[in-house]
């Protein structure tokens, strides 16, 4: 049982005035300690609402142990004698003794004014360095778990403590930076970031995790170009210079071939000037949508020839045209990878926030239910689909893909969906409307987050559901932001129309 205060045996001290020449401040977590002009004036005007605490030492002199920045303050405005509250020093000795001085000034601090964040993540450093773990960090200083493993490995990082020091960002904000130690490109653009909306870190590290992987499976590719004695190609530029005199492997067959049949991916070998665009496709497909097209220049040179002739004569493209078209293909590009960085860390915070066990629903989450219900407007979804979504916002245990399935009672129909097995074995006792709202939300993210539609990225039709996750407290991606504002505008536009109407019928 942890011990507690006990205000009957408990030493509360003396108040003494002491002489200013005898305070010594003690080591503090707070090393800013921010004596703003408002601070001063209301400890001139009214002195303290709450007495330093110190001990005295043996020379006479008063260590003030909490209370820094009242004791500073009243240094500060010229106070002679200084009132603090004499206790015994702490009779633990060392490493011990550092712990509780870092303990007892994290209560009090968090207490009032908030200490800023590398500050904490400071104080829970010393910590761990005395030997405290993460979780009694956690249950000591009454924070999470999550705020402390964020305070550490902001501690433990150079850059993420400097922006944290430079710019009002939260251990999780600053947690952010830190998980990219060592990237000083990705550094720089998130330091950048946190100058100018650190509301947005998240998404924009995500893009950067994205980009990551995405280098991965393109220099592994690479590489297989490199190995089969081709030129790697990466830009739809060099493939655009190379397509008018190449022709793709894959449309070609031996010249002596009667049946032009199709050339094996072992035909590769020994052909010379050989080319491997890295072409990229859909995330969902395998390497994250990355292949390899094959092209061939001089390929009739090398005893190859066409598969499929081709009657039209080609449209002659001027190079403005063909710029013109790289940059709607470009910009189509960016739009894609922003919504697809924005789609992992929106259901991130749908499956950890939003849905999380125990969140609070009131009537505007059974309300998207009952919408998801009658396929209301902004109810985006496929039918059938988004199962398998629903069962990840709610955590439930794997479902197995293949295997023995139970048998309804009733009906004698094995159950196959996996919904239907998950309701059945670890959702019968769980809080229904959070089911609902997984299940509702679920298919309008099946919809959404499909990277192979169209509109994807930039599908006006997504704006209400957006609007929807933003009223409940969701930070919005600068690609999902523009979805938005511009269906706000339309909105704003249609009801200009409609009071311009209105005027000229009166």
């Amino acid at each position: 049982m942890a011990i507690t205060y006990d205000p009957e045996t408990a030493d509360i001290g003396e108040v003494v005035k002491i002489p200013a020449a005898d305070l010594v401040i003690d080591p503090n977590v707070r090393t800013d300690i921010r004596l703003d002009k408002s601070f001063i004036s209301s400890i001139r005007q009214h002195g303290f609402e709450q007495y330093p605490v110190g001990w005295r030492d043996d020379d006479g002199h008063v260590h003030i142990t909490t209370g820094q920045r009242r004791t500073s303050a009243a240094l500060e405005i010229g106070w002679s004698l200084v009132p603090v509250v004499i206790k015994p020093k702490a009779t633990a000795e060392g490493d011990r003794a550092e712990e509780l001085r870092i303990l007892t000034q994290l209560r009090e601090n968090e207490q009032r004014a908030e200490l800023a964040s590398h500050e904490t993540a400071a104080a829970y450093q010393q910590l761990a360095l005395f030997g405290v773990s993460e979780d009694q960090i956690a249950r000591k200083t009454n924070s999470t778990k999550q705020k402390v493993t964020s305070a550490l490995r902001v501690a433990g990082s150079e850059s993420a403590a400097a922006a944290a020091s430079a710019y009002t960002l939260t251990l999780e904000h600053a947690a952010v930076i830190a998980e990219f130690d060592g990237d000083a490109d990705a550094v720089e653009q998130l330091t950048e970031q946190a100058e100018k909306d650190p509301a947005q870190l998240e998404h924009v590290a995500q893009r950067i995790r994205e980009d990551r992987l995405d280098q991965e499976v393109i220099d592994r590719l690479k590489a297989d170009v490199l190995e089969a004695g081709a030129t790697p190609l990466t830009s739809w530029a060099e493939r655009d210079e190379l397509a008018p005199r190449a022709e793709l492997f894959a449309h070609l067959c031996r010249a002596d071939d009667p049946d032009r049949k199709a050339l094996e991916l072992s035909d590769l070998a020994g052909l010379e000037q050989l080319f491997g665009w890295i072409r990229q496709g859909h995330r969902g497909d395998a390497d994250r949508g990355y292949t390899i097209d094959w092209y061939v220049n001089g390929w009739k040179k090398q005893g190859l020839a066409q598969r499929y002739t081709y009657s039209s004569t080609p449209v002659a493209v001027t190079d403005e045209e063909k710029e013109a078209e790289r940059e709607r293909k470009r910009t189509k590009r960016e739009a894609k990878a922003a919504m697809r960085a924005a789609t992992v860390v929106r259901r991130e915070w749908i499956r950890d926030t939003l849905l999380a066990r125990g969140a609070k629903h009131d009537k505007t989450h059974q309300r998207y239910v009952a919408g998801a219900l009658l396929g209301a407007i902004g109810h985006l979804r496929h039918h059938d689909k988004g199962e398998y979504l629903a069962l990840d916002f709610l955590r439930t245990d794997d479902i197995p893909e293949t295997g023995h399935y139970p048998v309804d009672p009733i009906t004698g129909h094995h159950i196959v969906a996996p919904g239907q097995l998950a309701f059945e074995t670890d959702l019968h006792n769980a809080d229904p409307v959070r089911v609902a709202l997984a299940v509702a939300i679920a298919q309008t993210e099946d919809v959404v987050g499909e990277e192979k539609a169209d509109g994807f990225g930039q599908d006006p039709r997504t704006a209400r559901y957006l609007m929807q996750l933003r009223d409940w407290g969701y930070q919005l991606a600068d690609v999902e932001l523009a979805i938005v504002t511009d269906a706000e505008q339309r909105i704003a536009a249609a009801q200009a129309d409609d009071e311009t109407d209105a005027e000229v019928q009166a």
